[in-house]
């Protein structure tokens, strides 16, 4: 084939693109161990359009976190939010036990759990009930049903009674009416019979 021109095309050099593809998995591997060790090398500081990058001394990094677990056995068991001095801001708020949610479920669950009915002054311990409570419970609730029914069949009769009414009030109407008609026919003949007689 020595009459095509292969020039135009690119010629790459293997050995270079390797070395690219190792740094670029090494440094994948890097920040995945960093990344679950909890580490953090860099940090972006934006001072207007220029962005540096900026070592962090790990003295200081590891200071800080001792600071965060200093009397951690005194924290046990509580919550802390951080970040935002105004509760109310942007979501739900609980001001009787100082918290922020930002979704209403755990809003809900918050407003139901012994800790927030013990700092709103709420019992929290359940009573036990006997037998006789419960049969006194049963009668009540006996005595209401039937209540109801016997009120509700009140206001049923008093609206059939109500229909009654009006229908023999319309029967009265309009045996009325048809009186009336027969009264002016029989006028009507009366004087009809009077002109024939005339």
């Amino acid at each position: 084939m020595t009459g095509i021109d292969e020039t135009y095309r690119r010629k790459w050099n293997k050995e270079e693109y390797l070395k690219k593809i190792e740094e670029r998995d090494q440094n994948k591997k890097q920040q995945l161990i960093d990344k679950i060790m909890g580490k953090k090398n860099k940090k972006r500081k934006s001072t207007g359009s220029n962005k540096e990058v900026v070592d962090i001394n790990e003295e200081t990094t590891r200071k800080e976190r001792e600071k965060e677990f200093q009397n951690l056995d005194e924290r046990i068991g509580q919550k802390i939010t951080t970040g935002i001095n105004d509760l109310t801001q942007g979501a739900f708020c609980c001001t009787i036990c100082n918290r922020r949610f930002t979704d209403s479920q755990s809003y809900y669950d918050h407003m139901n759990s012994r800790e927030h009915l013990r700092k709103a002054g709420i019992k929290v311990n359940k009573k036990k009930t006997t037998k006789n409570e419960i049969q006194e419970l049963f009668k009540k609730k006996k005595e209401e049903i039937i209540e109801n029914k016997t009120k509700k069949e009140k206001k049923n009769e008093e609206k059939e009674i109500e229909i009654e009414e009006k229908l023999t009030g319309k029967k009265q109407l309009e045996k009325q009416k048809q009186l009336e008609k027969q009264l002016e026919k029989e006028n009507k003949n009366k004087n009809k019979k009077k002109k024939k007689q005339k």
